[in-house]
């Protein structure tokens, strides 16, 4: 059993991962594409394929570069504790 939460837990934080190293090919810093994934999430821009573990954009139009830069503008989610 522990091995299949390790593997399930794996996969998230790959996901998450992956996500912000997408964004930061398109130019971006690491800073500013973490922000970009906090905010992605909060607006549910995005959605975790648990399967294969990768976050997906729900419109390709989130992938362009003035809609990530809008992004930065917004105020990020606060953290949770």
């Amino acid at each position: 059993m522990k091995t299949g939460t390790h593997s399930v837990a794996t996969r998230l934080v790959g996901a998450d991962l992956n996500f912000i190293e997408n964004v930061m090919e398109r130019g971006f810093s690491q800073a500013e594409a973490l922000h970009i994934f906090r905010v992605y999430k909060q607006l549910r821009a995005i959605r975790l394929d648990g399967v294969a573990g990768r976050w997906i954009v729900k419109h390709g139009a989130f992938w362009d570069e003035d809609v990530l830069r809008r992004a930065l503008e917004r105020p990020a989610p606060a953290r949770r504790r």
